[in-house]
């Protein structure tokens, strides 16, 4: 056992064994060869080769400094290289294992650039490329992508309590893209029931369209036909004389519409296009010379819905100086050019010099009205202009084109 223990060749490993087999009761069995470059035990378990400078495990020829065939525990810790640590392969690319001022970090290389790089940062698991951070877990379990906080002007946050925000400057902040056939993009739910969907529908105007809702209270958008029409989510299919808008104890206030309203069916005897409420001033003159009036009392009020006006006006003159038939002018809307249109309208009037019972009737195509005095001894004449009249009232129901 007083052999050198510092082996210097092959020879000496040789002295060293022959010294262990002498000196010992019991001697070890030695099973392998010895040569000048080489020292194989149990032909390949253990191979030491002095040529190259490397050695094998379960290896008969060695390609690398240390070539193993099988598993290796290591109960401590493994240095690659310096106290850097890497392990590479080629000259160039490498993947690094180090520690920072943070804690310890991986590095991944490309031709020697750092491609990419994770690792502890603050207490956080942070993923570079280059050398800037492009996504981190945090200590919460949230995951921050392309910044490291809940800010900056585009990003992504998924926190581990459920919550998703995406941000993104002056463009679109997501895309949902359904292939193929129409149905559900989104789906919304509440305890895992659907509350609500985003889908897309076809109608004969176009075969892309968004629709919105649930069930059988849906709604879908023709940007082609330029209208919104019920929708049925579950069928995927039009609805028609189904869906109500709004409901006795959930009335919308007020409707805007520049076109009309079909009322009970969908043809044009249906359309409602028109309602409105407003004044007018209503005039007194002569027919044949118009002259000047002197007014007391000048009022009118209509009220038309569709093509159908209703109104009453009051007129007090203390002077006229036309000559010829009365004219009453100033209605709000033309009377209707159809020759079966000659309305007659009912008069109150006080300080005509005519005696008898007095009406109006619309001239067609005009804004106007004439006066006329019913005699039954002499039909119907058209009233000349009186010169003072304390009040003239008028009021009816006509008809415009």
């Amino acid at each position: 056992m007083s052999k050198a223990r510092d082996i210097a060749d092959s020879a000496s490993i040789i002295n060293y064994l022959d010294g262990l087999t002498t000196g010992l009761a019991d001697s070890p069995t030695f099973t392998g060869t010895v040569t000048a470059a080489a020292l194989a035990v149990d032909t390949d378990v253990l191979l030491v080769d002095d040529t190259n400078n490397r050695v094998g495990i379960n290896v008969a020829s060695p390609a690398y400094e240390l070539d193993i065939d099988g598993n290796i525990k290591v109960s401590q810790g493994l240095i690659f290289g310096d106290s850097t640590g890497y392990l590479y392969e080629g000259a160039t690319d490498q993947i690094n294992f180090r520690i920072g001022a943070d804690g310890p970090y991986v590095t991944f290389k490309d031709v020697g650039s750092s491609v990419a790089e994770f690792g502890n940062a603050s207490g956080a698991l942070a993923l570079k490329t280059g050398a800037s951070e492009r996504m981190r877990i945090d200590s919460a379990g949230s995951v921050y992508i392309g910044s490291t906080t809940d800010s900056g002007t585009g990003y992504h946050r998924l926190s581990a309590d459920g919550f998703v925000r995406h941000k993104r400057a002056g463009d679109v902040v997501a895309v949902f893209d359904r292939g193929t056939s129409d149905g559900d993009i989104v789906l919304f739910r509440k305890d895992g029931e659907t509350v609500g969907n985003i889908g897309v529908g076809s109608v004969p105007s176009t075969d892309k369209c968004l629709t919105i809702g649930k069930s059988d209270s849906g709604i879908l958008f023709d940007n082609v036909g330029n209208r919104i029409s019920p929708w049925d989510m579950n069928t995927n299919a039009v609805l028609d004389n189904y869906t109500d808008l709004g409901y006795s104890g959930g009335r919308f206030k007020n409707l805007y519409l520049s076109g009309g309203v079909y009322l009970g069916g969908t043809t044009s005897a249906n359309l409602l296009d028109d309602y409105e409420e407003g004044t007018f001033t209503a005039t007194y003159y002569g027919d044949t010379s118009a002259g000047t009036t002197t007014y007391t009392a000048q009022a009118g009020f209509y009220t038309k819905i569709g093509n159908r006006v209703s109104f009453q006006l009051q007129i007090g003159v203390s002077s006229a100086t036309g000559t010829g038939a009365i004219r009453i002018g100033g209605l709000p809307f033309t009377l209707s050019s159809a020759t079966s249109s000659s309305p007659v309208f009912s008069v109150a009037s006080s300080g005509f010099t005519f005696s008898g019972q007095l009406a109006a009737g619309g001239i067609r195509a005009t804004a106007t009205l004439t006066l006329l005095g019913l005699a039954s001894d002499a039909g119907e004449t058209q009233i000349e202009v009186d010169s003072s009249v304390s009040y003239l009232r008028v009021s009816g129901v006509y008809f415009v084109d």
